[in-house]
């Protein structure tokens, strides 16, 4: 008997059935990878989520929320072409998504494109006025460029709207700082610090903002308590402010000891030996002031340090080196009353007293106007 072989009709409802099916495959491939790009991501994986998302625009290259997840890792990944095009893809997409805005504005923050951030930042604000990262991203954007009281506007609305957004707070105390508010800086930081006491970072700068108002007890206790909670080498910098707050409280002593550590750590820095020479020079050490200043003197032609060098010989009874300093002082600093006061005793030592009246002349006048 012959074997018949069955025909099978593929009807119309059965083509539909078939398409439905493709496409929960479909459906199901595109949540299976966004969960393992959220995870990765979620897990600072960002080279794997990347690579999840950008699975699922082979799949549908028309989902704008995944253009802009894959673009958050590559702003994480630094990789910042990318993510431009990532986030611009979205805003193609879906306009009317502030985040998205926001975002590309990061982008163009960290490419030191500050013009662009702050248009997508205020477009976010303009979409979303009730988001304070907006505004400290913004704010943060006219810090960069200088604008200083566009960058306070905005981080005073950001705390407007989140009163407990530490780093805004801090981001607010850097301007004040550079715009020489030293007290609402030294505010702000104590806010940092009453919010979280474990910043090492917050006592430096409010002890910098004590420097600058000459508050130096209080300046020197911050320090202080930032040396104690850094477990690393507190850098020269550090070992300079201090010593210079050790000076002016006149703890000499202490003041050379960070000198000679931050000279140790970095002896090429000679603003170093500047700060130990001045130390020396107010103690009259006039030796060991003369070999610093020197040192500093190799890089620096320093009027001030010139005129303090040739003082240094004066007291030595060494005159014609005090005498060169002096006209060299003198040059750099013609309106330098001191200068000509000084080498008008080192001229009088020398017996050219004819010299030595015209410098005390110009020194007297110039300290009546």
């Amino acid at each position: 008997m012959s074997r018949k072989i069955k025909c099978i009709m593929v009807t119309a409802g059965m083509i539909l059935l078939l398409t439905a099916l493709t496409g929960c495959n479909k459906d199901a491939k595109i949540k299976e990878l966004l969960q393992q790009g959220d995870v990765a991501y979620a897990e600072s994986q960002y080279e794997a989520a990347a690579a999840a998302y950008g699975e699922i625009l082979q799949l549908d290259e028309d989902k704008d929320e995944i253009y802009n997840n894959r673009g958050m890792a590559y702003l994480n990944l630094q990789k910042y072409d990318q993510a431009l095009s990532d986030f611009s893809r979205a805003i193609e997409l879906d306009s009317g998504i502030d985040v998205y805005y926001n975002n590309r504005g990061l982008v163009y923050y960290y490419q030191e494109k500050y013009d662009e951030a702050i248009a997508d930042f205020s477009r976010a604000i303009e979409m979303n006025g009730s988001d304070a990262g907006y505004f400290s991203n913004r704010g943060d954007a006219y810090h960069a460029k200088e604008a200083y009281e566009e960058a306070i506007h905005d981080y005073d609305q950001a705390l407007t709207l989140d009163p407990v957004r530490m780093v805004t707070v801090n981001n607010r105390a850097s301007v004040y700082f550079k715009q020489g508010k030293y007290e609402e800086a030294a505010a702000d930081y104590s806010t940092v610090i009453e919010k979280d006491p474990q910043s090492p970072i917050a006592y430096w700068n409010r002890g910098e903002a004590y420097r600058m108002l000459e508050s130096y007890e209080e300046a020197l206790k911050d320090y202080n308590q930032y040396a104690q909670m850094n477990t690393q080498s507190v850098g020269t910098e550090f070992l300079f402010k201090r010593a210079e707050v050790y000076a002016a409280l006149e703890e000499y002593d202490l003041a050379l000891a960070d000198y000679a550590a931050a000279i140790e750590e970095d002896p090429e820095d000679t603003i170093l030996y500047q700060g130990r020479a001045n130390i020396h020079y107010r103690r009259g050490a006039y030796e060991e002031a003369i070999a610093d200043y020197s040192q500093y003197l190799q890089s620096e032609e320093d009027a001030v340090a010139l005129g303090n060098r040739g003082y240094c010989y004066l007291q030595l009874g060494q005159l014609e080196q005090a005498l060169a300093d002096l006209n060299r002082c003198i040059e750099l600093k013609t309106d330098y009353a001191w200068a000509y006061y000084t080498r008008g005793q080192i001229l009088q030592k020398l017996e050219r007293y004819e010299e030595a009246k015209s410098d005390y002349d110009k020194a007297n006048q110039m300290v009546k106007k």
